[in-house]
């Protein structure tokens, strides 16, 4: 059922890729999941009706889920925080890769792990993208491993795990 870690959020570690800055450790950022990856993660059911559980970490399931995942950090709406950023990239208009070496040393770059290619890519294909990006930014910082916004139901599960055990396996001891 439900995936665990043995690493506990950092939030300054998130601060760090947002000031450009080497991160102690790799960090993965999205703003969402979808409801099915938070009860996978954690083994419970969210237990409300809709989407009242998208609106941040009032749920204690989605704080849980995000834990359990190896982030830094839970969304929360509406936050107040100033720092010069981009997510949100796709490989036809411009692929991460490319965005961290064109204004990475000027902004964090976060996410940038393609939807079509988290959904049509196999789970290898996804850890050698993610370990590749990862390994590209490991001196310089200022990047988040991720999608970049939110993961929809339509993931494959499984991509997903890849992508973050990439993360999740690299922390240090």
């Amino acid at each position: 059922m439900g995936q665990s870690v043995t690493r506990k959020p950092d939030f300054e570690n998130l601060l760090k890729v947002l000031r450009r800055q080497v991160p102690d450790r790799p960090t993965l950022f999205e703003f969402f999941l979808n409801g099915p990856f938070y009860e996978k993660l954690t083994g419970k059911f969210l237990g409300v009706e809709g989407k009242d559980w998208l609106w941040g970490a009032f749920n204690p399931v989605v704080t849980e889920a995000f834990e359990a995942a190896g982030y830094d950090y839970v969304s929360v709406m509406g936050s107040q925080m100033k720092f010069d950023a981009k997510h949100s990239f796709e490989d036809v208009i411009i692929p991460v890769e490319q965005a961290y070496e064109k204004w990475g040393g000027r902004i964090a770059i976060l996410g940038g792990i393609d939807m079509d290619f988290m959904c049509r890519s196999t789970p290898e294909q996804i850890r050698q993208r993610c370990e590749a990006i990862l390994k590209r930014t490991a001196a310089s910082g200022g990047y988040a491993l991720g999608t970049g916004n939110s993961v929809p139901e339509y993931v494959p599960y499984c991509n997903y795990i890849a992508m973050i055990d990439c993360v999740r396996k690299k922390d240090p001891a």
